[in-house]
């Protein structure tokens, strides 16, 4: 696993932000994140629109802004297998994104955050199960695992909750930020070299030992 961002570069990829926000908000952010770099405070290239691209050429940014839009994506394993040093919003802010969707009917047009959606987890056997109550006794992992405006959890804790599961926050080496301003902090003074040595070696670790997993399927160890 060789890849790694070019810790020289000024580009700094910001992945699909629209995915997951309103028009109006989307609008705000391109415009607060426009003016501060074209104020010359920081050197720090960054790229909102982006066309379709091969993913080699990923490795010509210095590090990519993922706002993810499920609770588990494939992208974000993509790039994290790349050595490119990857930030995402923090557990807190996240769980305000996924509220706000939520709760507005609005923004539910497109599909998004389906893994907790009730209505995605229809006819799956845990959909008989509707409440933690009623599991009581069942395999832990029969508890339904979807969001329930019913529960008596509030729903920005639920979101919480589930989000604290996800590789967003378990992966190794994943930058956080707790909002713009925090992000673009980070972007001017974070060590981009010293990132991608430590996803180098967290992805070689994990690759040797999916390789042992499979040799002793096959039994050639």
């Amino acid at each position: 696993n060789v890849y790694g961002s070019n810790s020289r570069s000024k580009q700094v990829l910001v992945h699909r932000m629209h995915f997951i926000l309103s028009q109006t908000e989307f609008t705000l952010l391109k415009t607060l994140m426009e003016h501060h770099f074209e104020s010359k405070v920081s050197d720090i290239d960054l790229k909102l629109h982006w066309p379709p691209f091969e993913i080699w050429e990923l490795i010509n940014f210095k590090a990519i802004v993922l706002f993810p839009w499920n609770l588990e994506i494939t992208t974000f394993l993509e790039f994290y297998r790349l050595n490119i040093p990857l930030f995402v919003p923090d557990s807190s802010f996240m769980s305000v994104v996924v509220w706000c969707y939520m709760v507005n009917p609005a923004l539910q047009h497109v599909h998004r955050f389906t893994t907790i959606r009730k209505e995605w987890w229809h006819g799956a056997s845990c959909h008989l199960q509707p409440s933690p109550e009623e599991c009581a006794g069942a395999e832990p992992d029969s508890i339904p695992p979807w969001l329930d405006s019913e529960n008596e959890m509030p729903l920005y804790k639920q979101i919480n909750s589930w989000w604290q599961e996800t590789d967003y926050v378990k992966m190794p080496h994943v930058q956080h930020f707790t909002g713009v301003v925090h992000l673009l902090q980070q972007l001017h003074h974070f060590d981009a070299h010293s990132v991608v040595k430590r996803m180098r070696a967290a992805n070689l670790a994990d690759q040797m030992k999916s390789a042992g997993v499979y040799e002793a399927m096959l039994g050639t160890r």
